[in-house]
C-alpha cells in the first residue's frame, strides 16, 4: 500500500488532477463507483490485481490490511491515490457523499 499526492492544479475554471506516468503497470480496467454514505464496498483481496483508488466526490475512508497489520486512509481530495498491492485486502467505506446540487 502507497498513498501519494496527484499534480493538483486549480484555477477559477475548477480543478484538474493529473494522473501520468504514475504507476509502474498498465491500466487494463477502470471501475467508477457512486454510493450513498454508509455503505460498504470491496471487503476482499486480489491474487495478482494491483489496484489504484481515488475518490472524486465526497470521502472514501479505505480500510488495508495486509496480512501483518491494519491501517485506515482516508480519500478526502480527487488529488490524492491509493496504490494497493495483489496482498492488501481492503474495504471501502463510503463516509460522506456531497449534494449533485452543489
Amino acid at each position: 500500500m502507497k498513498l501519494f499526492n496527484l499534480q493538483h492544479i486549480s484555477d477559477m475554471r475548477g480543478t484538474l488532477d493529473v494522473f501520468e506516468k504514475d504507476m509502474a503497470f498498465a491500466i487494463e480496467r477502470i471501475f467508477i463507483i457512486n454510493a450513498p454514505a454508509g455503505v460498504e464496498r470491496g471487503g476482499h483481496g486480489h491474487k495478482k490485481c494491483q489496484m489504484v483508488l481515488i475518490c472524486t466526490r465526497g470521502v472514501v475512508e479505505v480500510i488495508v490490511n495486509n496480512g501483518s497489520g491494519r491501517k485506515s486512509v482516508l480519500l478526502d481530495t480527487s488529488s490524492k491515490a491509493l496504490f494497493l498491492e495483489p496482498s492488501d485486502w481492503h474495504t471501502n467505506a463510503m463516509r460522506s457523499v456531497p449534494s449533485p446540487h452543489v
